[in-house]
């Protein structure tokens, strides 16, 4: 079996999402609200999601109960080994969770690990073809290592949560 390093980084920054696997050529396609990224070699093949589950008010036309059973359906159709969210909060993060049995999650809210509240820029991945070695949050200012903190005029904390894995594929 071969075995190959690999690092995923989703940083959130203002409305934009971003996964990436380092040292290699990926391919991008892109499909609203999803981005699809793979990468193949002789050695492995990583299919990565991304998305931006949001939280909008429970009377919207586009509240979660109305969107959760599609973003499972598309999540499962592309069979994701790393699925980065943007935004969940623990409700929505929790249902992820239910209905994607075979995935561990990986990440802390805006505020920290303390805070149960807020959003979270969280990383699923397949256990059974990754495994986690380590990962982090970071915040996007002057003090990256200070929970909640912003910088530069924002009017709420921003992220990155990152992780390294062993990809055993």
């Amino acid at each position: 079996m071969s075995y190959r390093w690999s690092k995923y980084k989703s940083p959130a920054v203002a409305s934009s999402f971003y996964c990436t696997i380092k040292n290699s050529s990926d391919q991008y396609t892109t499909r609203k609200p999803f981005v699809k990224t793979t990468h193949s070699s002789s050695s492995c093949a990583i299919v990565v999601l991304s998305t931006l589950i949001n939280r909008h008010p429970d009377d919207s036309s586009n509240c979660w109960e109305k969107r959760k059973d599609l973003c499972v359906s598309v999540i499962t159709s592309y069979s994701p080994i790393i699925l980065c969210t943007q935004q969940g909060v623990k409700s929505q993060l929790e249902y992820l969770q239910q209905c994607l049995p075979g995935y561990e999650q990986f990440g802390i809210s805006r505020k920290g690990s303390e805070d149960v509240s807020d959003q979270y820029c969280t990383i699923f991945y397949d256990k059974e073809k990754v495994e986690l070695l380590e990962g982090g949050t970071f915040w996007l200012s002057e003090s990256p290592s200070v929970p909640g903190s912003m910088s530069w005029g924002s009017e709420s904390p921003s992220i990155a949560t990152w992780a390294i894995s062993f990809s055993s594929i």
